[in-house]
């Protein structure tokens, strides 16, 4: 008894985790070819499966695993004509959508027709057309129809022509070279948020920077007294950010530089100091980034900082080293 309900409680945690799947996955079939020749239709399909999989949006059926369907159904894939077959087709494969893609050429002008069929209301969910006299142009054709059909914001090199990022990261920084301060390990928090737009091979970011660093002990010698006073520095950037990345399949590497102030606050720990100071000093920073995009939405991504601050009399310039979650809108 025991068994069988852990059975059907396992049955319905499943269930919701592969209707999910279901959803993202799609079913391509072969372009089917009117006035066309072979080769013309496989390289159609090639580039519509190329800019599918660099969309990352859908996972893909395996073209063996679809051909087995087919060949199980007794059809091809010019037999899926109607809604319902290409659902009947979707169900076997396990797809949630069908892509049906035709190429016709009338006189000198060629016509790309696709439309995709949802496989549980056996309804047309959305279409696209376009035509092109210059068959050479095909594949921006292609990539041009596919991001109509599924909304798709991006240009004809496969990424974004631009977009908003958001960038949430921590680690520990390790400050340096401060002329008359003695420093030990701080921890620091960063926020960037930048608009990011297509420039030659990679991007180019334009945004702000914030957050905190905080280092827990911070010394400060008392001219009169000569007495140490040891006290917790909290430093606030308020930066601008200019950013240049470059992708490189599901890995992303960047440099960028920020110029801005630090607005700092001094809180001393010392029985006898119970003062607060906010100094806004003049700074800037430098980072190098890499990263690992999951989903066209959300990345992980490590990062190394370089932050100098004009200090009077005391220069500072540290290294913060971090890794954090990035999420593109």
């Amino acid at each position: 008894m025991k068994k069988m309900i852990l059975i059907a409680v396992c049955s319905f945690a499943i269930l919701p985790l592969q209707a999910q799947e279901r959803d993202r996955t799609i079913a391509v079939l072969e372009v089917v070819g009117e006035g066309v020749d072979a080769t013309e239709t496989s390289l159609v399909y090639e580039y519509i499966v190329d800019r599918m999989n660099r969309s990352r949006t859908y996972i893909l059926v395996e073209r063996a695993a679809l051909d087995r369907a087919l060949e199980e159904m007794e059809l091809s894939a010019s037999d899926i004509v109607d809604e319902n077959t290409a659902s009947k087709l979707g169900k076997v494969t396990g797809a949630g959508f069908i892509l049906i893609t035709s190429l016709i050429k009338t006189g000198e002008q060629y016509h790309l027709s696709m439309r995709v069929v949802n496989v549980e209301t056996s309804t047309i969910e959305n279409t696209a057309i376009e035509k092109t006299s210059d068959f050479s142009a095909i594949d921006v054709l292609t990539r041009r129809a596919v991001e109509k059909l599924f909304n798709l914001g991006f240009n004809e090199t496969g990424r974004k022509a631009s977009y908003l990022n958001i960038t949430a990261g921590g680690g520990l920084c390790i400050p340096v070279g401060d002329v008359g301060r003695v420093f030990t390990l701080g921890y620091t928090g960063l926020l960037h948020c930048s608009w990011n737009m297509k420039l030659g091979p990679g991007y180019l970011g334009l945004g702000f920077l914030t957050g905190a660093v905080v280092e827990p002990t911070r010394s400060k010698d008392d001219p009169e007294s000569e007495v140490v006073y040891e006290y917790t520095l909290l430093a606030f950037p308020a930066f601008g950010v200019v950013q240049y990345h470059l992708h490189f399949g599901r890995f992303y590497a960047g440099c960028e530089v920020n110029p801005g102030v630090l607005l700092s606050i001094a809180l001393f720990s010392d029985a006898d100091e119970g003062e607060t100071s906010l100094t806004p000093v003049a700074a800037f920073s430098g980072g190098l980034y890499g990263g690992y995009t999951l989903t066209e939405t959300i990345g992980l991504f490590v990062r190394l900082d370089y932050l100098h601050g004009f200090y009077t009399g005391a220069p500072y310039t540290g290294l913060a080293a971090g890794a954090g979650i990035e999420i593109s809108f």
